[in-house]
């Protein structure tokens, strides 16, 4: 009996100091670092400037935005550019032929490979502002082919086609035609993102369209 009142006196004697002892708290412990490192946080800015996030391709309404934002921004400042291309592309080319004398090639083919450009680039760029806007996929298909074919192929020849004609071309003509290269460039790569977004609502559209049974009353 002496025994067993000794050992739950132990006993309670441990509890009360597991009680009293002060408990470890979890601030103080290293917390890991899960921070991303510069590299991996530079990706996903490149990411998600010219790509659509990874679950753009789910729709679970018909009535969710499939436009691409970043295509749209790119179209606005392209149709900026565009109007500065061919204001100080005209003025150059009235003092190129001002000052030297153009081979009959030259004056022949740089005005109609210019204005072939300019009004399939006003055609290009009105099918992806309002394909984009208005989630119409032919349209916006259409403005992928004309960025892909002929727009770069004439701009090209501006850069490097007319001077094996016997022409030239200046330094300020060159950066234009270097800045229209690269909206063509980041334009093929948004717009077939873009592309694939309107489709996969297209699909999901489709699916959630409710299902119309006919009339059983004349069924057998």
């Amino acid at each position: 009996m002496p025994l067993f009142q000794r050992s739950s006196t132990r006993g309670t004697a441990a509890r009360a100091a597991e009680s009293t002892a002060p408990p470890v708290s979890s601030s103080s412990r290293p917390a890991p670092d899960h921070r991303p490192s510069w590299g991996a946080r530079l990706s996903a800015s490149v990411r998600a400037s010219f790509f659509q996030s990874s679950d753009d391709g789910y729709f679970l309404s018909r009535y969710q935005v499939a436009s691409s934002t970043t295509l749209q921004m790119w179209l606005y400042f392209n149709v900026w550019y565009v109007v500065v291309f061919i204001l100080l592309f005209q003025m150059i080319a009235a003092w190129k032929a001002h000052i030297w004398n153009a081979s009959l090639v030259i004056q022949l083919l740089t005005p109609m490979a210019f204005w072939s450009w300019a009004v399939i680039e006003v055609l290009r760029l009105g099918l992806g502002y309002f394909g984009n806007l208005a989630e119409r996929v032919p349209w916006l298909l259409a403005f992928w082919m004309l960025t892909l074919f002929p727009q770069p192929v004439l701009q090209l020849y501006f850069l490097f086609i007319q001077g094996f004609a016997g022409w030239f071309t200046t330094p300020i003509e060159t950066c234009l035609c270097l800045g229209i290269l690269v909206f063509y460039i980041a334009e093929l790569v948004v717009s077939y993102q873009a592309n694939k977004r309107l489709v996969a609502k297209a699909a999901a559209d489709f699916h959630l369209q409710p299902v119309h049974t006919g009339d059983s009353s004349g069924a057998i």
